[in-house]
Order: C-alpha cells, then sequence, then structure tokens
C-alpha cells in the first residue's frame, strides 16, 4: 500500500529566532521512512505544497509530522508536532483525509509553549 501526503502550509508558528521569526521546514516519517520539506526563511506562515510518498507495512504505524526551526549554529528547534494514525487514513470512506488544519502538539506535556501553531496536510 502507498500513502500520500501533502504538506501545504503553516500558520501561526511561534517565533523561535531573536529577529521575532523562524524558519521552519517540515519532518515527516513513517517507520524507518523519512522526508523533509524545504526551509521557508524568515516565516511565521510558511507555505511548502511538497508531496511525499511512503510504503505502508502496518497499519498500527503512526506518521510522525514535525515542525522545526532550522539554526545555522546550534541545534534546530522543535516548533510542533502531530501525529495520524496510519489506520485513520486508510479506515476512511474514500481512503483520503482531506485538506485540514491540524494544531501542532508540543513535545511534552511540560513544555512551556503550549500554542505551536497549525498545520495543513492532506493524507491518502
Amino acid at each position: 500500500m502507498r500513502l500520500q501526503v501533502r504538506v501545504i502550509e503553516a500558520r501561526n508558528i511561534p517565533a523561535m529566532d531573536l529577529n521575532g521569526l523562524s524558519d521552519p521546514y517540515v519532518k515527516i516519517q513513517l517507520g524507518r521512512q523519512k522526508f523533509k520539506t524545504k526551509v521557508v526563511k524568515k516565516s511565521l506562515n510558511p507555505q511548502w505544497g511538497e508531496e511525499f510518498g511512503f510504503r505502508v507495512d502496518d497499519l498500527n504505524e503512526e506518521l510522525v509530522v514535525c515542525v522545526l526551526d532550522e539554526d545555522k549554529y546550534f541545534n534546530d528547534d522543535f516548533v510542533g508536532q502531530l501525529r495520524v494514525p496510519v489506520s485513520k487514513v486508510f479506515d476512511s470512506e474514500d481512503k483520503s483525509i482531506g485538506p485540514c488544519w491540524y494544531s501542532l502538539q508540543p513535545k511534552n506535556k511540560k513544555s512551556k509553549n503550549k500554542d505551536c501553531g497549525m498545520l495543513s496536510s492532506v493524507s491518502g
């Protein structure tokens, strides 16, 4: 089975840099398969419009989508994430989750930043 994921855009990404902006990109992982979007410089509302294809071996896996802020000299900053069970896509009537907005979640419950922005993507 194949899973196509389209990363469209994000909005209201928190500012991670001193200039009050971020340099966001998205990392997507399903099992051992990983992809990364291009970096959008100096934006809190980035647009990517990129599509990635995954091979699905196990419907119990989760698609993990992380938004990060690229840093030139330090480790990239974690912005927010979402997890989508693969079964949710394949159990839907048309085997697709249409374009919709997902709230990005912090890394854990202790995270200071609770509002991580929103991400729009399509899976199917």
